[in-house]
């Protein structure tokens, strides 16, 4: 009786979770998912420093998990963005958060503008992150050598 009941449920409730994972499919060019990161490994401290960025698709817009990196890394904000427009996004953030632009541009690529003075690993206000593993989700592996200049 219990393994009737088995492919019974199974018989029910597989096409169902079978037929979402086939509806949502991969997110177009035109939407804003994935992480891109500026993240590198400085070779003589073994410090972690950049910026992090993750884009959640959802239904009615997208979330994004930010997060810097010196020296180790520092509290991950949570934003959500209701409707991205050409693949551009704008934060202002409220009480001393973070602000800034982003916009996606080739297949892998995302130039980052902060627009509160906050600065990049380089000293500049704006800069290019890269799309990579997320360095919170097994990464660490994949976190290139900073270059010296």
């Amino acid at each position: 009786m219990l393994s009737w009941l088995r492919i019974a449920v199974v018989g029910i409730f597989l096409p169902t979770a079978v037929a979402y994972a086939v509806d949502r499919g991969q997110p177009s060019k035109d939407e804003l998912s994935g992480t891109f990161s500026s993240v590198c490994l400085q070779a003589e401290t073994g410090d972690l420093i950049g910026t992090e960025i993750s884009f959640i698709p959802s239904f009615d817009g997208v979330s994004l998990l930010f997060q810097n990196f010196e020296g180790q890394p520092l509290r991950p904000t949570l934003f959500f963005v209701s409707k991205p427009r050409n693949n551009k996004i704008e934060i202002n953030s409220k009480n001393g958060g973070v602000s800034f632009n982003a916009q996606l541009y080739g297949d892998d690529k995302l130039k980052l503008r902060f627009t509160d003075g906050q600065v990049t690993r380089t000293g500049a206000s704006e800069e290019t992150l890269m799309q990579r593993v997320p360095t919170w989700g097994g990464g660490k592996k994949q976190i290139p050598v900073c270059a010296t200049s």
